[in-house]
């Protein structure tokens, strides 16, 4: 998909609060998809104005949160961003997803004028962005850099540019977010998450990074050594530990001793 260099936005968009590059370039799309709504992924977003999935994702959602677009699609894989219009006119209409939907046909595509650059070079808030990205690049090494202090957890050899677009995506999910910490924390102190299992498996970065699911199920306590408030009840050994107890704890008699416990008990 090719990059986008200019984006032609409606001057009424500039008459809101809004500031940040990618938040005025996709609220001007919004705007400018009129009645058929923008319903373009985060990634294709992305790709289109040459910046990560987390940026894209960050500003829709803020977006959202002040009420200048709304969803009305009917699910996660049919998303449709409509431009609420009482932010211009001040009308307080009726809310709903139809309503609003109805409002939205005073613009088509090729009426819209004005346009500001999209790429980073011509950013217009180069200050935000900048630290946006700072942020984001000090956010990315703590979270290695805490990991790798972890000497039980499989090392990092690499930090590769997947391993960091996996990150920073993430890292737009609010649950990780806020929680990224006590996931490494309690990973390290799982003895199955560190190898105490029977084929040996250890969580890895890219396992944890994979997808939702997995951290999800760290965060519940799936991988922990004991359940929350019960600390003290013994747990079955894994099929390694078995044969470590019983290497260390069985004891093979002499030939001689082997006899006289024979004879002892009459055999």
């Amino acid at each position: 998909m090719k990059e986008l260099s200019v984006v032609r936005i409606h001057p009424d968009v500039f008459k809101l609060n809004v500031q940040g590059l990618y938040r005025v370039c996709i609220l001007g799309l919004v705007h400018g998809f009129g009645d058929n709504g923008l319903r373009v992924s985060n990634s294709k977003l992305a790709a289109l104005f040459s910046v990560d999935v987390r940026s894209v994702e960050r500003a829709i959602s803020s977006l959202k949160k002040d009420g200048f677009i709304r969803d009305i699609g009917t699910g996660k894989n049919n998303r449709c961003l409509i431009f609420v219009t009482d932010k211009i006119t001040g009308n307080n209409t009726d809310k709903s997803a139809g309503s609003e939907y109805r409002q939205i046909n005073r613009y088509t595509p090729d009426k819209v004028t004005g346009r500001i650059p999209a790429q980073r070079g011509n950013n217009t808030d180069k200050t935000t962005d900048h630290k946006e990205e700072v942020r984001e690049e000090e956010e990315s090494k703590e979270f290695f850099n805490l990991w790798s202090s972890k000497k039980n957890l499989p090392s990092i050899r690499s930090i590769t540019p997947q391993r960091k677009q996996k990150l920073s995506a993430m890292m737009g999910e609010q649950l990780f977010a806020d929680n990224w910490r006590e996931i490494i924390n309690k990973l390290s102190a799982s003895s199955f998450a560190t190898g105490s299992n029977d084929r040996q498996w250890k969580a890895d970065i890219d396992w944890i990074l994979k997808n939702s699911t997995n951290y999800v199920k760290v965060i519940e306590g799936k991988y922990d050594d004991s359940p929350q408030g019960d600390t003290d009840s013994p747990k079955p050994f894994t099929p390694r530990q078995e044969q470590a107890f019983l290497d260390k704890n069985t004891y093979l008699p002499t030939e001689n001793e082997a006899e006289e416990l024979m004879r002892k008990v009459g055999l």
